[in-house]
C-alpha cells in the first residue's frame, strides 16, 4: 500500500513514501466508510 525509498542527503538518511493504487483504492474505501459512519452520527 505504501513503497518507501531511502536517499542519503548531507550525510543524513531521508525516507520517501509513496502511495501504491492498491493504497489508492484502500483509501478510498476508508474515506468512504468513514463519511458514511459520520453521516449516520450527524443524521443529515
Amino acid at each position: 500500500m505504501l513503497r518507501s525509498s531511502e536517499k542519503t542527503v548531507n550525510g543524513k538518511v531521508r525516507k520517501y513514501y509513496r502511495i501504491t493504487e492498491k493504497g489508492r483504492v484502500t483509501l478510498k474505501d476508508a474515506r468512504a466508510k468513514i463519511d458514511e459512519l459520520a453521516h449516520e452520527i450527524i443524521k443529515e
